[in-house]
């Protein structure tokens, strides 16, 4: 009789076991589970600004030609001298070939000039693309770029067979005539010079005044969305300086995300130049269906400032590091947020304290009231609810 009972007993706890075990790879199984790491989410919203500059317009119509003295996105201080124009037919002839001047040095300091006859892949690859320019030019009637292109292609021949590019003595050439040219130039010009130190950009884009920042500090969803219909219009008249350390960036975004922050909240640009720039939140307008207008200000360098008006980025608002876990692994069980995890061939439930949740993923807190633990093997999928009702 007692051999009987063990025996039973002993068959029971094997059931048992095998049940277990079939339950545990079935469930536990590929991607029904999820070991538990520490990373970190982000509230981030990516958008479709405008941006508000603290920007100076520079008149240029006190002549026909203008000849500027920097680039458009170099950094000038105020009072910079930055172009002169020039009013009669005979100085935009000679700066017509100024131009085309620059341009050819320009062109000397492409990459190809530290190449060596070591370099025949490289070469190669060059020569190919410039014949293709070439004959592109040549049949879209751009004698200028067909010139220029001629100039390449003979530099990289001379690099091929010879090993030396000419480019030192060519540029030397190229100098020598500019000097000549520059002297030629009438002194009946006007000198442009900067009212503030910023970013130098040589036309304008008609928006200019549109938004001030007053007006982005109290704009509503409508005037926002009537702002971001108008197209660019360049005008080559004139020219800017602007601010790269006080600018304003406002977007519409769900009433949702406004929710996260608040005024003086501290929010990160992610530019579409892959800038990292912090903000800070000035303000945020009614909703509207759904949206509203947020505006944050800056006093962070932004080198893209200078052309950039309408621009995509993204915003983020909170960081949160944690165990992050998918959303469906959790069960509300008497008033907590628990998720059931492999413990030996069982699954037990552990409660977890929230920091964050979305529709995808929730990040716990590693420590507090959490007793889930480094590496836990959490259970992802099934309806578990008869193990604990």
């Amino acid at each position: 009789m007692k051999r009987k009972v063990f025996l039973s007993v002993i068959i029971m706890i094997l059931v048992t076991a095998i049940f277990a075990g079939t339950y545990l790879y079935v469930n536990l199984g590929s991607d029904k589970y999820v070991t538990v790491t520490v990373q970190t989410m982000a509230d981030s919203e990516t958008v479709t600004g405008y941006i508000v500059k603290n920007e100076e317009v520079i008149d240029l119509s006190g002549g026909k030609f203008v000849r500027f003295y920097c680039e458009d996105g170099d950094k000038v201080s105020a009072k910079s001298y930055v172009a002169s124009v020039y009013n009669s037919e005979e100085d935009g002839n000679i700066l017509s070939e100024i131009d085309a001047i620059d341009e050819k040095l320009e062109n000397l300091s492409d990459e190809y000039v530290s190449l060596t006859m070591n370099d025949v892949l490289k070469i190669e690859s060059y020569i190919d693309s410039d014949i293709d320019k070439y004959f592109d030019a040549v049949y879209s009637g751009d004698a200028s770029e067909a010139a220029l292109t001629t100039g390449r292609l003979t530099t990289l021949f001379n690099i091929k067979h010879s090993g030396k590019s000419s480019n030192e003595n060519a540029e030397r050439e190229l100098l020598r005539e500019r000097n000549a040219l520059e002297a030629k130039l009438s002194s009946a010009k006007s000198d442009i010079t900067t009212p503030m130190g910023g970013i130098f950009v040589s036309k304008t884009d008609g928006f200019e005044g549109i938004v001030d920042f007053e007006k982005a500090k109290e704009i509503t969803v409508g005037e926002f969305d009537e702002v971001m219909k108008l197209k660019a219009s360049e005008t080559q008249s004139e020219c800017k300086v602007v601010d790269n350390y006080r600018w304003l960036f406002m977007c519409k975004i769900s009433s949702d995300y406004a929710t996260l922050t608040g005024i003086s909240g501290k929010v990160e640009i992610i530019t579409d130049m892959g800038e990292n720039i912090s903000g800070t939140v000035e303000y945020i307008s009614q909703p509207e269906e759904g949206e509203c207008i947020i505006t944050i200000s800056s006093d962070r360098d932004f080198s893209g400032i200078g052309k950039s008006r309408k621009t995509e980025a993204t915003l983020t608002f909170n960081e949160y590091t944690g165990y992050v876990i998918p959303t469906e692994a959790f069960h509300l069980y008497e008033n907590k947020y628990v998720v059931f995890v492999e413990s030996g061939n069982w699954l037990k439930f552990k409660a977890t304290e929230v920091l964050y949740s979305d529709d995808e993923y929730t990040v716990v807190n590693p420590s507090g009231k959490t007793e889930l633990k480094l590496y836990d093997n959490v259970l992802v999928e099934g309806d578990l609810s008869d193990l604990y009702d």
